[in-house]
């Protein structure tokens, strides 16, 4: 049984088509079947790539960006990542955003991080870059495309609550729990293919009550919003990454992806949203996120 965030996931398979581990200080369960210990290399794999992503380490390759500035030639990892982050900037209107450094002197950025024809990226001479808030769904994306070509049939990527699962034979099933009480089982979601991600508060939060204090920024008042009614937001759909994002926002009551009474519109028809409110009472909105 693999846990993670409210949520759990049932699996018939062998042991050694199983691995669990610690990675970006979260947990970390692989399953691949067909091909014992498979699963052991889709972790060492998601490891690389983690290190290269990590902000905080002072080898990798992101800190290297941040440390030259100016136009710089990144691999196609650091490439995809950044060009994803971008377009996903664009699709929350400026509300998620990877550069972080002295944005609220200048909220659009435009000058300050570009993305231009590969492998190109400008960083401007104040700009950092901390792809934290996509960084694990999109390695959880990576990690399940590295498996799929290995030849795996059945697979379950689950990093802390971001999963991306395939399965060629019968559904996933994902159970999600009511964050504020993990003996409460909202329902089952079954999968035989996607990504269901969960982003909440409880351990973020810093404030008691009706309302949660938060890290994330508001690009129309260029400062971080103070407070948010939801504990919890779960999007389902094709890529982990996306999903990340999507949930992040949603998780701050975002407007363009949010309407009146907390329901979704606007919102692709291949997406689904579960929002929990601060008192724990579900909201399910089978919505459509805006493209």
């Amino acid at each position: 049984m693999a846990q993670a965030h409210s949520v759990n996931v049932s699996h018939p398979f062998h042991k050694d088509y199983c691995f669990s581990g610690g990675l970006m200080t979260t947990s970390v369960n692989i399953i691949a079947s067909h091909q014992p210990f498979l699963a052991k290399r889709g972790f060492d794999y998601m490891e690389t790539l983690a290190k290269q992503l990590d902000y905080f380490s002072p080898d990798s390759e992101l800190s290297h960006l941040n440390a030259i500035k100016g136009s710089v030639a990144v691999s196609p990892l650091l490439y995809r990542a950044l060009l994803l982050s971008r377009i996903m900037q664009t699709k929350t209107g400026n509300m998620f955003r990877v550069d972080f450094e002295g944005i609220s002197r200048d909220p659009q950025g435009e000058h300050r991080f570009r993305v231009g024809p590969f492998p190109w990226v400008h960083l401007g001479k104040d700009t950092l870059i901390n792809l934290g808030g996509i960084a694990k769904g999109y390695i959880v994306d990576r990690t399940f495309a590295f498996l799929r070509q290995q030849g795996a049939q059945n697979i379950l990527v689950d990093a802390g609550g971001d999963i991306r699962v395939q399965s060629m034979e019968r559904p996933w099933k994902i159970g999600l729990y009511n964050p504020l009480n993990a003996q409460s089982p909202y329902g089952v979601i079954k999968l035989m293919s996607g990504a269901l991600v969960t982003s909440g508060l409880s351990e973020r939060s810093r404030g008691i009550g009706e309302l949660r204090r938060t890290p994330f920024f508001n690009p129309q008042t260029a400062t971080f919003y103070k407070e948010t009614p939801f504990v919890s937001v779960s999007v389902q759909g094709q890529f982990a990454s996306v999903s990340e994002v999507y949930a992040k926002c949603l998780l701050m009551g975002h407007r363009p992806l949010l309407g009146k009474h907390h329901k979704a519109v606007g919102v692709r028809a291949d997406y689904k949203v579960i929002v929990f409110d601060s008192k724990g009472y579900p909201s399910e909105q089978a919505a459509r996120l805006k493209e």
